[in-house]
């Protein structure tokens, strides 16, 4: 509250809880046990939570949960309706009125799987109690356990064979090598040191095996901002720092140059990848309705038909 500079807080929300659910499978825990567990710690949340109502420090209660749209068979559901019957039997006045859950245009749980009694779906029984419903993942598909970004890249060639990325691969691999066999034997450097090079030099190499095993924008994104340039900065660092010689410098500068083009190549491809994958998602939203295929761009239409969806109150779009 403090940070925020308010006094109350309209909607508070418990984070994911079924992550103990997730635990306790690992640690092969009994379901009906595990079960029991997980649904008094979020009877002792909601009881601890009224009294914030009651404090006036916040309005409302609820819970962000990936598993409410999930079949009602697998360890880690969390039942909507017992969430219900918790806070009914903490308070009949109870301030339980706002749920979260991801849905898109591939995962569509919320409104296909009927989890609840009577063949119900979640967005079905938390209308009929009049809660709100936030979804989240509007665009973040989780699809064949790999993530699919539901946007369109602007790439006007492609790589159907993939031929471009091995010829701008093969400068950086001899750049490597020239490091360790040639510009290095100058320096008299302690193994550990060179040991330490190598592995920040050996991205031509590692892309060479791996390149073709990444899934898409999103996958490479992740990889070379975590993975891949920190090395090569600290690798830089290190070389800087042991010489100022011109071949050194002449080194960087040469190898810095081949990584920005295969880097940009790279970029384009997987981008290319990612449209590739979800392609077929633009033919099953012009047939699921035609208000929903308006010519707009992808991330325009998943958007669109989850607020056209009756049940649905709040989109959450997350921005960088």
């Amino acid at each position: 509250l403090d940070r925020l500079n308010m006094e109350t807080i309209d909607v508070y929300l418990l984070h994911n809880p079924e992550y103990y659910l997730m635990w306790a499978e690992k640690q092969s825990v009994p379901k009906e046990e595990a079960m029991h567990t997980y649904y008094k710690r979020i009877k002792m949340a909601f009881a601890y939570l009224e009294k914030e109502v009651e404090k006036g420090r916040i309005q409302y209660y609820g819970i962000s949960s990936n598993t409410f749209p999930v079949s009602n068979k697998l360890y880690t559901f969390t039942s909507l309706e017992k969430c219900l019957r918790i806070a009914e039997g903490v308070s009949p006045n109870h301030h339980f009125k706002v749920i979260q859950m991801p849905m898109n245009l591939i995962e569509t749980g919320g409104m296909t799987e009927a989890n609840q009694s009577g063949e119900r779906t979640v967005v079905d029984l938390a209308k009929e109690k009049g809660l709100g419903v936030m979804i989240n993942r509007p665009l973040n598909a989780i699809y064949r356990d790999q993530m699919l970004r539901l946007v369109d890249f602007d790439v006007e060639r492609t790589y159907e064979q993939g031929l471009d990325i091995q010829f701008l691969l093969t400068p950086v691999v001899s750049d490597e090598l020239r490091l360790m066999d040639d510009v290095l034997s100058g320096l008299e450097l302690e193994e550990d040191a060179v040991a330490f090079l190598k592995s920040c030099f050996s991205i031509g190499d590692t892309l060479q095996t791996h390149w073709q095993a990444l899934q898409g924008f999103s996958h490479w994104k992740e990889v070379s901002a975590v993975h891949l340039l920190p090395g090569i900065e600290k690798g830089i660092e290190m070389l800087m720092s042991l010489s100022q010689s011109p071949v050194i410098q002449e080194w960087v500068e040469l190898y810095l140059s081949n990584i920005r083009v295969l880097f940009s190549e790279l970029a384009m491809y997987y981008q290319w990848l990612s449209n590739q994958q979800v392609s077929w998602v633009h033919e099953g939203v012009f047939q699921a309705d035609d208000d929903w295929h308006t010519g707009e761009r992808m991330s325009h239409k998943a958007i669109r038909a989850l607020r056209s969806t009756d049940g649905i109150d709040v989109v959450l779009v997350g921005m960088r």
